[in-house]
């Protein structure tokens, strides 16, 4: 009788490298919001986490979560998109996204989180799916055309 503990299980075939890699950028996200708030409780200038080098480590972070997002929607999705948990993720990526918006208008209305990360996520998600059926090339073709655009203003 074959050994129920060898046989391998949905869960075995997770990348550890790319949960190591989300688990850095969760870091590196803590980090920067950290300078945030030795900005906003004057430790730091207000400035400093908008400018320089916090900026650049910013859009880093950013570009890590929605690189990542991405490769485990192919990862996920590339075969055969799984429509139930496709929409239980965005289900819960949506819902994250509002609780962050709505918890931001209630800390600081002023200046309330009305499209982060998260929601970026949830509506690349979805437009990601056009793309799952698309050769890579093309995509990324697509996707240098689509930055440049938003580089030199034109988008």
């Amino acid at each position: 009788m074959p050994d129920e503990a060898a046989a391998p299980s949905v869960r075995s075939q997770r990348f550890q490298w790319l949960d190591s890699l989300r688990g850095f950028a969760l870091i590196c996200m803590a980090s920067y919001h950290f300078m945030w708030d030795l900005a906003d409780f004057g430790y730091l200038d207000a400035a400093f986490p908008s400018t320089g080098w916090p900026r650049i480590y910013a859009r880093v972070i950013a570009s890590s979560f929605l690189f990542m997002a991405g490769f485990s929607l192919v990862l996920a999705h590339g075969r055969g998109i799984r429509w139930t948990n496709f929409w239980k993720r965005f289900a819960f990526i949506v819902a994250a996204a509002l609780l962050v918006t709505t918890a931001t208008w209630f800390a600081m209305p002023q200046g309330y989180i009305f499209f982060g990360i998260l929601h970026e996520i949830a509506v690349a998600s979805l437009v990601g799916l056009v793309f799952l059926r698309v050769p890579w090339p093309a995509t990324l073709v697509i996707a240098a055309a689509l930055s440049t655009l938003g580089v030199t203003g034109t988008l």
